[in-house]
């Protein structure tokens, strides 16, 4: 059983909350200073020393304190997060250009093959303290059963490295689809959900993405029936960044 992080109401031993990243650290009776992600914060003493009455398992309380503390110091943090940063001099768009190919499901109709382009640089508007935010700028076409769908999309992604060289995405978007075919000609403005790896081989890039669209209106055929055009989409990538 690991030790837990609270050892005694005004000492803590120098040592990490595991799979937390969360140091506590000893500077007096009265102030506590944590160390998380490289940046440290003073807490009053007093709040920990609530922790003397809570009739838990030291492990599921050392887990609890460690939890509400990380929690408190990602607000914490939100301070960190930097408004248009392209206009700072360190500002790397880090442009991605990826091939796109993959299978897409619409709510009414039979799947298909998508192809696309895309490109992915880094967001001009938000920097996470952690990480990354990565804006991805699409355009994909599907042709089955003679209804042709063109998508336009903005994906931002916020990227972690979750392993040597393999970073997990995750966000929101919204797009522009058009669909033309079998008594279909209609358009309509979109929003997205998706997750993605990606796995970086020097500049060269090869990704995988679920996405999620739903259209913020039904297309109609000619004869004033509605078609849903909701879809799920699997992706391939294959891009270079330069």
């Amino acid at each position: 059983m690991s030790s837990p992080c609270y050892k005694h109401p005004t000492f803590f031993n120098k040592q990490p909350c595991s799979s937390l990243f969360l140091n506590i650290y000893s500077f007096g009776r009265d102030i506590i200073t944590l160390e998380y992600s490289n940046n440290r914060y003073s807490y009053p003493v007093t709040i920990i020393h609530k922790l003397r009455y809570i009739k838990m398992k030291p492990t599921i309380t050392s887990l609890l304190f460690a939890a509400g503390l990380t929690l408190s110091l990602q607000s914490a943090q939100a301070a960190d997060w930097e408004f248009f940063p392209v206009v700072s001099d360190d500002y790397n768009f880090a442009p991605q250009l990826s091939i796109i190919t993959g299978n897409l499901d619409p709510k009414d109709g039979e799947d298909g093959s998508l192809t696309g382009l895309e490109l992915a640089i880094n967001c001009p508007l938000l920097k996470a303290p952690n990480g990354v935010i990565r804006q991805q700028i699409s355009y994909a076409t599907f042709d089955e059963n003679g209804v042709e769908i063109s998508t336009f999309e903005l994906n931002p992604h916020y990227q972690i490295e979750v392993a040597p060289n393999l970073d997990f995405g995750f966000g929101p978007g919204f797009g522009y689809i058009t669909a033309e075919g079998n008594n279909l000609d209609d358009s309509s403005i979109t929003l997205q959900a998706g997750a993605s790896l990606n796995y970086h081989i020097e500049q060269f890039v090869v990704g995988a993405e679920a996405r999620f669209q739903t259209l913020l209106s039904d297309m109609k055929l000619s004869s004033g029936s509605e078609v849903d055009v909701d879809n799920t989409r699997i992706m391939l990538k294959v891009g270079y960044q330069f």
